[in-house]
Formats: structure tokens, C-alpha cells, sequence
């Protein structure tokens, strides 16, 4: 408790207005912190979107490169088919005694002037070897532009690794920061656990729960009664344990919050039997020294020794609440 003196209604009423103001800034500096964690979220997103772009381009590129790898191949064997038909007409014209090489330019007609062949067949050989000739140079062209589109391809491989890196990275970034804030929520959790059981204790001696827990996902409040493996929640418990337990959970959450400015109490001994008020009472003392102030309505008089201010309020014959010092 403060030290005995007189507070006039307008320092209260500023006091008040002083705590208000700094809640509401405590308010705003939440939702500008809720605010930049949707924007990386966001981007999270965005950066998601972009590494489903690069699977499908690099697959993509995987089906470029398959499809060259196959005319390399195809390639590969036209050359083996090619250099077997030389080696065989060559060994043709060994057998013939023609001395002769195939891949002489004039070979079709030095050919022709030593072996017998009539005008037509020799046209219509000049005009296949030409067309064989075209369809090689058609080859080779298309060659040549697939190997400048596998370096393209090449290119744009390398840069999305880069990309997907740079988003694998902004991935993990994100998520530690998430596994970070969820750490933290959850070690809050715990000191709230373990604080409010030692306020629990402090504030009666029918020690009957070995644990106060918090589920993290629905904040619902479980206890562990000695001797049982099983947790109970918090409202299955008497009334005079459920205020208790608020009680010990609101001074936890106030210390681990650091808040020190108010508290505000309404009821605090309902359901609690008289052998634990004067211990209650005792927590209360303690706890309001480390506030600003603490303002607590009752009907039994609690506390009211160690009170600075003592508002009486009274129902007149006339039905009308009066309030005196």
C-alpha cells in the first residue's frame, strides 16, 4: 500500500487520465506491432508465390534440357549411322578397285564416270544426296539454336537458384521470427504459471494443487490437484478456490506484463472462507505496494487498515446510494 495520505479527487481524476493515456499508447504500440507482423507476413506470402513460379520455370527447364539431351543422342547416332555407310562404301569401292573417296566434292560424278549409270539414275541420286545435304545443314542450324537456347536456359536456371535462395532464406528468417515470438508467448506463459501458483500458495494453506497450467492454445486455466495425474479445470473447483486463483493469475499477469500503474478489484474475497481472508488480505498488502494504486470494492471490509482512501456507500430510506469518508 502507498503511505497514509489525502488524495483529492483531481489527482485521482488526473492520475487516472495519466494511466489511461499510457495505456493508450500501450494500445497502439500493439497494433502498430500486429501491423508489421501482417507485413511480413505478407511478404512471406509474396515470396511464396514467387518460389511456386520458380519451380515451374526451372521444371520447365528441366524439360528444355531433356529434350537437347535426346537430339544430342539423336545426333550422336545419325554420326554413327553416317560413318558406317563411308565405311561401307568404302570397302564397296576397295572390292571394285576404285581408288575413291567419299567425301570428295566431285565424288557422285568421278564416280559416274567410271562405273556405268544412266542420266535419270544419276539425277535422281545427285537430287536425294542433295536433299540428305539440306536436311544436314537444316540440322546442324537447328543445332546451333538449341545450344543458344540451352545457354539462355542455362542462364535463367542459374538466376532462379539465386532467387529461390534469397527466398529460402527470407522463408527461414520469417519463420524464426514467428518460432521466436511463439517461444517467448509460450515462456510468458510458464512464468504466469509459476507466479500465480506461488501467490495461490501465499494466499492459503490448503496447499491442494501442485500446478497451475495455461493452455496455450485457448487460455483456458487447468489445475493439478495433489496426488492426481489428471488436470481439472479451474471452474470445476469451489467458488472460494476460483477467487483465489483469478486472484493469484491477475497478480502474475500484472508482474510479468510490468505493469505497475493500476488495479482495480471488485469483490476480492467472494466464496473464501474466513480462515483464508486474513492471508488474502496479507497478498493484497503486498501486491498494492508494488502498484501506483489499487482501489477494492468489498462488503468485508478488507484491507481497510492499510487504506489511504475509505469510500463508504450507503443506500438511504430513499433508495439512493450515498457515498461518505
Amino acid at each position: 500500500m502507498a503511505r497514509r495520505q489525502t488524495i483529492s479527487p483531481s489527482r485521482l481524476k488526473t492520475q487516472l487520465q495519466a494511466d489511461r493515456s499510457n495505456l493508450t499508447k500501450l494500445q497502439t504500440q500493439m497494433k502498430r506491432a500486429k501491423e508489421t507482423y501482417d507485413e511480413a507476413s505478407s511478404d512471406v506470402s509474396d515470396l511464396d508465390d514467387k518460389r511456386r513460379e520458380a519451380r515451374d520455370e526451372a521444371k520447365a527447364l528441366k524439360q528444355t534440357a531433356e529434350g537437347i539431351a535426346n537430339y544430342e543422342i539423336e545426333k550422336n547416332q545419325i554420326a554413327k549411322n553416317l560413318e558406317a555407310k563411308l565405311i561401307e562404301i568404302r570397302s564397296i569401292l576397295k572390292v571394285l578397285n576404285l581408288q575413291l573417296d567419299p567425301q570428295e566434292p566431285m565424288f557422285e560424278r568421278t564416280l559416274a564416270s567410271q562405273i556405268p549409270i544412266s542420266p535419270a539414275h544419276l539425277e535422281k541420286a545427285q537430287a536425294d544426296l542433295k536433299n540428305k545435304a539440306q536436311l544436314l545443314k537444316d540440322k546442324r542450324a537447328n543445332e546451333k539454336e538449341i545450344t543458344e537456347k540451352k545457354a539462355q536456359d542455362e542462364t535463367k536456371l542459374r538466376k532462379l537458384r539465386v532467387r529461390l535462395q534469397k527466398a529460402s532464406l527470407a522463408r527461414q528468417v520469417s519463420e524464426g521470427f514467428d518460432q521466436a515470438i511463439e517461444e517467448r508467448r509460450r515462456n510468458q506463459l510458464k512464468n504466469i504459471e509459476l507466479r500465480a501458483l506461488q501467490y495461490y500458495k501465499s494466499m492459503t494453506d490448503q496447499h491442494t494443487y501442485s500446478a497451475i497450467s495455461i493452455d496455450p492454445e485457448t487460455y483456458r486455466v487447468y489445475l493439478s490437484p495433489k496426488g492426481l495425474t489428471d488436470r481439472i479445470p479451474a471452474t470445476r473447483t469451489g467458488g472460494g478456490h476460483q477467487t483465489l486463483i483469478s486472484l493469484a493469475l491477475r497478480l502474475a499477469l500484472l508482474h510479468e506484463l510490468d505493469f505497475r500503474s493500476l488495479l482495480i478489484l471488485d469483490e476480492p474475497t467472494y466464496g473464501v472462507d474466513d480462515q483464508n481472508l486474513p492471508q488474502l488480505a496479507s497478498q493484497l498488502v503486498q501486491a498494492s505496494k508494488q502498484l501506483s494504486q489499487t482501489i477494492i470494492v468489498t462488503h468485508q471490509g478488507i484491507c481497510e487498515e492499510d487504506a489511504t482512501n475509505i469510500l463508504n456507500v450507503r443506500v438511504g430510506q430513499d433508495g439512493i446510494s450515498q457515498i461518505a469518508r
